[in-house]
């Protein structure tokens, strides 16, 4: 009786799977990769074909690419969605159909949900969603091929896989020199020179790759040899002022440490104001990213407005005088590696606080080469090009993040730099999108989204910058009760609130698999973009069953960063304010969420007031700036708590 039965059971799936086959010969060639697709996430063979059936045509007739494509993508809400899953995979992999599964990271809403935990009680659902991120290959064979690794992506990625949480303190610094720093040659804050070597090493694992600023093999020689040629007092306390914020999530004293250097660097800053050299300008963005995170927005805003002037005078960009190619050709190999990634890494750190409105968009990028770029994504001649070294220690991330930068430093430009609020065509803002998914078509293997990819690739790509720029320069032409995904499928759906759709359905699964798979989400600042937005997006379609889930996963997200970055606190307070305003929840709900932001920071906290200095409120900055700004929400939060207290037990 059990052979027969398993005999029956053989012979189900045979015939299950030679259906399959038969529709796959008549399919379109992108269908049927579609459906591989699907087929490798672990979907059950039954359940596909039944899918399809539901939505089948007469046998005379073939299926026809759309029904079928639907039926295998159940989580596409439109025309436009799919054929940028299709066309465009690098930008728009498939999404995992979560369906009941966001509240299964029911974890992530706790206040005191570490990384480890959550990601053992997710690694069976997210190894499937993984496994879906993969993008889509151009043939059906490729499909069947199981992705290489890249070496160079695995190296990187050790600091992921780490047994315990937070940064590590083992001497096993990302280059074995640091164990020669000697830190007081640098600085009078007093430190030991393990601290200052583990600090460093982190920072150049984690934000170097997204910040650049300077060649890492030229500074770490002459940080641990005591030279000035690559290196320099107001550079290293700048750096530590910046990075210690993220090592407070191991060490709580960090915190207090990241002022003191914060203090002695802008000291040096007065000092060193008028030395225009890559150098400098290098400690004037990491000064700035430090500033940023403990919320002095007045003085960032400062430091980035001096850094661009400075910028200006070396003729760096930010200016109508072109550089000498002469002089440059002058400089030795080094020297040109230097500027190189001063000027694109400072043009970036203002680029990316001109999307906050912090500092004045800036309008023309670098006219020297992007470091490690090949000749013809550079816009240089080869003959520069070949003698710039490539970034060491980075990868490939800066090198797309100087061109993506580029292109959104435009739309940033066009839409702010002469009135405040003036939009631009929208014909130019959909060249410039194409101009990203063409980037997004060109990235190599090693920065493609896959299961093992680093923070810092998935910080570039789709879920902090990428999606969240889109969804930015989108939002002026899409009326307000309109700034979120779809629930449905609308075929018919227009340009541009399709593309918003489909972008903000790749940072809310990006959001939860950041959440709970890399430990970095708790103290790297670059990823905070994406809790912004999709809690901006959450608040305008409380119709979504699942807005409530992803608000408090944004809310978690900022309170585990209030632990290291000041500003976290004042922006959840600020969301929170929104939520209230709009009736999602009550003030003592808010009040309650509050407290645990607050308490989970409260050992770090200094108690001198923050100004972040940039609009929350995305929907509400194109109408009243002033109005969206975080210091607005707080104060609207404070007066809520207010009379929320002096009205308890007031009918």
């Amino acid at each position: 009786m059990a052979l027969k039965r398993t005999y029956d059971d053989v012979k189900q799936n045979s015939d299950v799977l030679e259906e399959l086959v038969h529709q796959m010969k008549h399919m379109p060639d992108e269908t049927a990769q579609l459906m591989l697709k699907r087929l490798r996430t672990g979907a059950d063979l039954k359940l596909v074909l039944r899918s399809i059936k539901n939505d089948a045509v007469p046998p005379a007739t073939h299926l026809s690419e759309q029904t079928t494509a639907r039926a295998i993508l159940p989580s596409v809400h439109s025309e436009r969605e799919m054929e940028l899953m299709v066309r465009h995979p690098n930008a728009y992999p498939l999404l995992h159909p979560l369906g009941s599964e966001p509240r299964s990271f029911s974890p992530l809403l706790s206040p005191t949900a570490d990384w480890q935990a959550s990601q053992m009680q997710h690694s069976n659902i997210l190894h499937a969603m993984h496994r879906s991120l993969s993008p889509l290959s151009i043939s059906p064979s490729a499909i069947m091929t199981s992705a290489g690794t890249d070496t160079d992506i695995e190296a990187m990625d050790t600091s992921e896989s780490r047994s315990s949480f937070g940064p590590d303190l083992s001497p096993d610094y990302c280059d074995p020199r640091l164990a020669r720093l000697q830190i007081r040659f640098w600085t009078s804050v007093p430190i030991a020179n393990e601290y200052a070597a583990s600090v460093i090493s982190l920072y150049l694992e984690t934000n170097h790759p997204i910040l650049g600023l300077f060649d890492a093999d030229l500074f770490i020689n002459d940080l641990v040899d005591c030279k000035f040629g690559y290196c320099s007092a107001f550079l290293v306390s700048s750096l530590l002022a910046f990075a210690s914020q993220s090592y407070a999530q191991k060490e709580p004293e960090a915190f207090a440490k990241s002022y003191q250097f914060e203090q002695e660097a802008q000291e040096l800053w007065h000092a060193e104001r008028f030395s225009d050299t890559p150098n400098t300008i290098a400690a004037l963005a990491l000064l700035f990213q430090s500033l940023g995170g403990h919320g002095k927005s007045d003085v960032s805003s400062q430091v980035g407005k001096a850094m661009s002037a400075m910028a200006s005078r070396m003729k760096l960009f930010n200016t109508e005088d072109e550089p000498s190619m002469e002089d440059f050709f002058a400089l030795s190999t080094p020297q040109r590696s230097s500027a190189a990634y001063a000027a694109w890494g400072a043009f970036n750190t203002l680029t990316m606080g001109a999307l906050f409105r912090i500092v004045p968009a800036v309008g023309q990028p670098p006219a020297l080469p992007i470091p490690g770029r090949p000749p013809k994504e550079s816009g240089a001649s080869a003959s520069w090009l070949d003698r710039t070294p490539h970034p060491k220690g980075t990868g490939q991330t800066f090198g797309y993040f100087c061109s993506f930068w580029a292109i959104v430093s435009q739309i940033l430009f066009m839409s702010n730099g002469s009135q405040e609020n003036e939009s631009v065509s929208l014909a130019f803002v959909l060249s410039r999108y194409h101009q990203l998914l063409s980037l997004a078509d060109s990235l190599s293997g090693s920065m493609v989204r896959k299961s093992a990819s680093p923070a810092h690739v998935l910080v570039f790509q789709r879920s902090i910058w990428y999606h969240a720029a889109i969804l930015h320069i989108f939002r002026p032409y899409i009326s307000d009760d309109n700034q979120h995904g779809f629930t449905h499928w609308l075929p018919a759906a227009d340009s541009p609130h399709a593309i918003f759709a489909a972008s903000l359905s790749q940072l809310k699964q990006l959001a939860l698999v950041f959440r709970s798979q890399h430990e970095t989400a708790a103290y790297t600042i670059f990823w905070h973009i994406v809790l912004m937005f999709v809690a901006n997006a959450a608040l305008r379609d409380l119709s979504d069953e699942d807005w409530h889930f992803y608000f408090l996963v944004c809310i978690r997200g900022y309170s585990k960063l209030s632990a290291s970055f000041q500003f976290a606190e004042g922006t959840a307070q600020g969301l929170l304010a929104m939520a209230v305003q709009r009736r999602a929840i009550s003030s003592k709900e808010a009040a309650v969420l509050m407290a645990d932001v607050h308490d989970t920071g409260s050992c770090y906290r200094l108690s001198e007031q923050t100004t972040t200095g940039f609009t929350l409120d995305l929907d509400l900055a194109l109408t009243d700036r002033k109005a969206a700004m975080v210091e607005s929400l707080v104060d609207e939060f404070d007066q809520l708590t207010v009379f929320n207290e002096f009205t308890t037990g007031i009918v």
